[in-house]
C-alpha cells in the first residue's frame, strides 16, 4: 500500500506529516481507537512513492485515566493471547515474528505502550 492508498482510505482521520529527519512524509490519526486504547497511529514509508514499511500505534499513559488504564491492559493481554509465546522478552518489550509480520510491544514505566507492526524482510514487495 502506498501513502496515497492509505489517505484515499482513511480519509480525514489521517494528516499527512512530514518527518524532518529523513524528508519523508508518514500519515498519523489521533486518536485511534485499538484494543481498547486511544493511540496515536503512524503509518511509515521507507521512501516516497514507496511502500507502506511500518504500523506504529502508541498509547501515553493518562495519570487519571483508571478506566481507560483497566481497558488497556486487558485489550494487550487479549492480543498476547492471540499471539502466544514471544520470541524473546527484553527488558519491558516482547518480539512476536509471525509469517508476514513482526510484532513488538513496547510497555514504559509509566504505562506507555508502544506496538509496532513490521512485515518481515521480502525482497519481492519492496519494489
Amino acid at each position: 500500500m502506498r501513502i496515497a492508498d492509505a489517505e484515499r482510505a482513511m480519509g480525514s482521520r489521517v494528516s499527512r506529516v512530514r518527518n524532518e529527519h529523513t524528508g519523508y512524509d508518514y500519515l498519523r490519526a489521533s486518536p485511534y481507537d485499538y484494543l481498547g486504547c486511544p493511540f496515536v497511529l503512524v503509518l511509515n514509508f521507507d521512501r516516497p512513492g514507496g511502500p507502506l514499511s511500518e504500523i506504529v500505534l502508541t498509547y501515553r499513559r493518562d495519570a487519571n485515566a483508571g478506566r481507560t488504564d483497566l481497558s488497556c491492559r486487558d485489550g494487550l493481554s487479549s492480543l498476547r493471547q492471540k499471539l502466544g509465546l514471544p520470541l524473546s522478552v527484553e527488558e519491558g518489550g516482547s518480539v512476536w515474528r509471525l509469517k508476514t509480520t513482526t510484532i513488538t510491544v513496547v510497555e514504559g514505566r509509566r504505562g506507555d505502550v508502544q506496538i509496532r507492526y513490521k512485515p518481515n524482510d521480502d525482497p519481492a514487495r519492496r519494489s
